[in-house]
């Protein structure tokens, strides 16, 4: 608990030194991907922005504590020794930061991921700052990895951008045979742990889930099954709005997070926010503007 309260004094004392590095102003300022697309014709999406931190053990707040102390003493050791010192300045804000773009429609996804991670070099005592950003296009038809630093694409990755993917369809009514392992799933009869998965999958399947408004925009609060934590969720935009609300027989439901919590991985909190945009349709296929190697597979 000293140790603790001491990391804390020792942030404390130091943030007031902190400002946010040229890495964060350039990805937090960076407009969304959609912006610099001018041709037609248009397409229909809902659009999310989010961004925040990666929370964890220990807390944010320590992790940078402890980042500040380990510099500091690297410092002191490296003068000590005679040796050149290169210490951040000015600090990041968090230790990593993370920015998702959505766009998604009535058959299709797309999320861009920009991520900048620090961590402290022994032979200056510098911050090595590590970047990414990647795109991930989803949709029946399969899915499309995209590294937009090192350009490439790999996957089913088309040139319409899953433009022509089947939409979600409803599930196919289970057979009598399926019913019935189901049935006896749910009663105990496949053991006490697969009676107790397949409440909470019922639990979270059936909902209702709570809606909420942000930006303007409605989403659905989801928990992973079992979870009933209010503090660990994520509210989704569902990207059925231009047809019908259906499910897919495939897990894929094209849908975007407005809002993202959870204890131990990212705090993403909601920037900007669209219902029914109008974009180029080139935001779903960025592996297209010229130089990227393509690795195709599946359809």
């Amino acid at each position: 608990m000293r140790k603790a309260v001491c990391l804390l004094a020792l942030w404390t004392g130091l943030s007031d030194a902190g400002a946010t590095t040229p890495a964060e102003v350039a990805m937090n300022n960076a407009p969304m991907p959609h912006v610099s697309l001018r041709g037609e014709p248009k397409i229909r999406v809902h659009l999310a922005r989010i961004q925040g931190f990666r929370e964890g053990v220990p807390d944010r707040q320590t992790h940078m504590a402890m980042l500040r102390r380990d510099v500091e003493q690297c410092v002191a050791r490296r003068r000590r020794d005679g040796m050149a010192a290169n210490p951040p300045s000015p600090w990041p804000d968090y230790a990593t930061s993370i920015r998702k773009d959505g766009y998604v429609s009535g058959n299709r996804e797309i999320t861009y991921l920009r991520l900048i991670n620090y961590v402290m070099v022994r032979e200056d005592c510098s911050l090595h700052e590590a970047l990414s950003h990647s795109a991930n296009l989803v949709s029946n038809s399969g899915t499309c990895t995209i590294d937009l630093i090192k350009k490439t694409a790999r996957g089913f990755c088309d040139a319409h951008g899953h433009a022509h993917a089947p939409p979600p369809i409803k599930n196919k009514p289970l057979t009598a045979e399926q019913a019935a392992t189901m049935e006896k799933a749910r009663n105990g009869g496949m053991g006490a742990a697969m009676a107790e998965a397949m409440r909470k999958m019922d639990a979270h399947k059936n909902g209702p889930h709570p809606m909420k408004t942000l930006l303007g925009v409605r989403c659905e609060v989801m928990r992973s099954p079992g979870n009933s934590d209010p503090a660990e969720n994520s509210c989704i935009i569902l990207g059925v709005p231009f047809d019908f609300m259906a499910s897919s027989h495939t897990g894929i439901v094209p849908a975007i997070e407005l809002e993202a919590r959870s204890r131990h991985g990212f705090n993403l909190d909601p920037v900007e926010a669209r219902a029914d945009a109008e974009v180029d349709p080139a935001v779903f296929t960025p592996y297209l503007a010229g130089g990227f190697a393509i690795t195709r597979t599946g359809r």
